[in-house]
């Protein structure tokens, strides 16, 4: 196969972890330096949300994105113009 689009790292970070939403339309990024980075394969835009953590994952329904690291866990809705995080979990 060829590479279809590609992300380059800013300098002094190393990208650590990425995961496919659910539909398949975007991918989030983990790194060890930088914000968690939403990237659009089809377009190529890539998104530099407010939350920071080396390894992530979505939620089964893609509405809600889980990044942590070494001793933080959050969890956010990523969709929309500006990304919120989720500050009330349920029980």
């Amino acid at each position: 196969g060829r590479p279809l689009r590609s992300v380059r790292r800013a300098a002094g970070a190393l990208l650590t972890g990425a995961s496919w939403s659910p539909d398949g339309k975007s991918v989030a990024v983990g790194s060890s330096r930088r914000p968690v980075m939403l990237f659009d394969p089809a377009s190529g835009e890539v998104r530099e949300l407010e939350l920071r953590g080396s390894r992530v994952a979505w939620s089964p329904d893609g509405g809600t994105l889980a990044s942590w690291s070494d001793e933080t866990l959050s969890f956010w809705v990523p969709e929309g113009p500006a990304p919120r995080p989720i500050t009330d979990l349920p029980d």
